[in-house]
């Protein structure tokens, strides 16, 4: 029986204690992080070599037994983890795959640790975690996911817990067997756009959910809030130095959630698109290979592209895609498919203020984004007639 994995995420609600132990656990596996990217580097720059993470894991033994003991405060699983996880990131920039790590700071970065020993209980309808016992479940988990979360007693893989700055979730993986699907003969095209989030070759449009009235107004508001702490900040600004006042750490907090508010209804937008798309049950999707960071550094349009999250969608879509067995290829970025005639082939210049193609050679005339779409679906005809 073939297997995929599924992902989960729920959200916590610890007790004060418990919320103690999650900023100790993951303020360490920040620091050792940072400490093992420092030795990393020093013997990188020094010796030309990569220290291994075992070698690393004993020498965090010694600091914890000798002038770091408050490390061993919390479980050692997530500090270890924490090392694994530098050391596939920096083997990737030893190998000139990615970029130098860099240094986590604890402003900025984002509170998580691993976890381990994760076990869903029936009876309080909570989860246990190592040195904390039971941590409650939101109401969302209880009502939507719990009945998976005990589903057979599977094994939970890469357990973490996280802090989005307003809550603490828990998110983990869990393999489930793969469903059986009969396919259609469709292979459909999708083109994503600014002005219409996605458009497909079957005839259906889904709108910029960012244009609507919803969203509009959550971001005037979010404006107006943002005004108010930077007028709050600059009325209690004493020589160079900001001082943070109690009035503004709640605005800041109401911003914290209204942004969280916005993040889910576009993730919950994307996540119906991706849906609606897949359950069409068509034999393959192909899309464009995007490159969204170029794109970004339009200053004109670079706002647009970021709140569409083009690149979540398109990943929610191939994974959806791949659990029911749809094919889904992307074309390579060199292929002009907002330039080329889906009718002839014919090629021409598209600048972004012209919404029409019309084709000189065969006349053709229909809207840019929907010829796109069918030159993708063109493309993936082709592949499974040559498979």
């Amino acid at each position: 029986m073939e297997f995929i994995s599924k992902g989960f995420k729920v959200r916590l609600i610890p007790t004060e204690e418990q919320k103690i132990y999650f900023e100790k656990a993951s303020g360490t596996a920040r620091w050792v992080y940072n400490w093992a990217l420092n030795r990393k580097l020093e013997e990188y720059y020094t010796n030309q070599n990569n220290i291994s993470s075992y070698e690393l894991s004993k020498e965090l033994t010694v600091l914890k037994n000798t002038t770091h003991p408050w490390i061993s405060e919390v479980a050692a699983i997530g500090s270890n983890v924490a090392i694994r996880d530098l050391d596939k990131a920096f083997i990737n920039f030893y190998r000139g795959i990615a970029q130098e790590p860099k240094f986590k700071t604890k402003r900025k970065s984002k509170k998580s640790f691993y976890c381990s020993n994760i076990k869903f209980t029936k009876e309080s309808k909570g989860v246990h975690i190592e040195r904390l016992g039971v941590v409650q479940l939101g109401n969302d988990a209880k009502r939507k996911n719990f009945r998976y979360l005990t589903l057979n007693k599977k094994t939970i893989l890469n357990p973490r817990v996280s802090y989005d700055g307003v809550y603490w979730y828990l998110s983990f993986s869990v393999e489930i067997p793969k469903q059986k699907v009969t396919l259609t003969q469709e292979v459909i095209g999708i083109d994503l756009g600014i002005k219409d989030t996605a458009i497909c070759s079957n005839g259906i449009t889904y709108k910029n959910i960012n244009k609507g009235a919803d969203i509009k107004k959550l971001e005037k508001r979010k404006k107006r809030l943002q005004r108010q702490v930077s007028r709050k900040y600059e009325m209690n600004k004493q020589g160079n130095k900001y001082v943070k006042t109690k009035n503004i750490i709640k605005l800041e907090k109401k911003i914290l959630k209204l942004n969280r508010h916005i993040s889910n209804i576009r993730k919950n937008y994307n996540h119906h698109i991706s849906s609606e798309i897949v359950k069409t049950k068509p034999s393959m999707i192909v899309m464009e290979n995007l490159n969204i960071n170029g794109m970004m550094k339009n200053k004109h349009l670079a706002k647009a592209i970021q709140q569409q999250a083009l690149f979540e969608l398109l990943q929610m879509i191939k994974y959806k895609a791949e659990w029911q067995g749809t094919k889904f290829h992307q074309v390579s970025r060199n292929y002009k498919s907002t330039q080329t005639c889906s009718g002839c082939n014919h090629t021409q210049k598209m600048p972004l203020n012209k919404r029409v193609y019309e084709c000189p050679k065969c006349k053709l005339k229909l809207d840019r984004d929907l010829n796109a779409s069918y030159n993708l679906r063109n493309q993936g005809r082709l592949l499974l007639a040559q498979a």
